[in-house]
């Protein structure tokens, strides 16, 4: 992002004429923090961007697996938004299998049964996460309804 750096803004804070340098250091800090919190932000200080994708998996036929990809600034978090828990429906124990599942397929299954996982630089590539969100999900739907059964 553009602008100034936390060093130039505390530089021209300090020089700035509407810090009264007879303050004492405290009374300048103060006078310095509402000086930040008065300055205008910028409207689009995060960038979001989303995509979503059709992985080519089906929980059954004609009904495509999609997975989301949200960017926001220097992150990428990928979910299927919860698909096989709102298609099934909340069995009795499906929570038992998320957590079973979660543990297997190295994924995040939250509470409401969304299944989600960052992308992060060190781990696995971007489409491997697309393809592992997506596999779970149809996992956890074939289960869910095995629970119904």
């Amino acid at each position: 992002m553009g602008g100034t750096s936390g060093a130039e803004t505390m530089l021209t804070l300090r020089n700035s004429p509407s810090i009264n340098p007879r303050l004492d250091p405290s009374q300048r800090k103060v006078s310095a923090l509402r000086s930040c919190l008065e300055m205008p932000v910028p409207a689009n200080t995060v960038s979001r961007t989303e995509e979503l994708l059709d992985t080519g998996l089906e929980f059954r036929p004609g009904d495509p697996i999609h997975v989301r990809v949200v960017h926001r600034d220097q992150r990428t978090h990928v979910t299927d938004d919860g698909a096989a828990i709102n298609r099934t429906g909340s069995p009795t124990h499906w929570q038992d299998v998320a957590h079973r599942l979660g543990r297997e397929l190295d994924v995040n299954i939250s509470r409401r049964g969304v299944i989600s996982l960052p992308v992060v630089r060190v781990g696995p590539p971007r489409a491997e996460v697309v393809h592992r969100i997506a596999g779970a999900s149809r996992a956890f739907y074939q289960e869910l309804l095995e629970l119904d059964g």
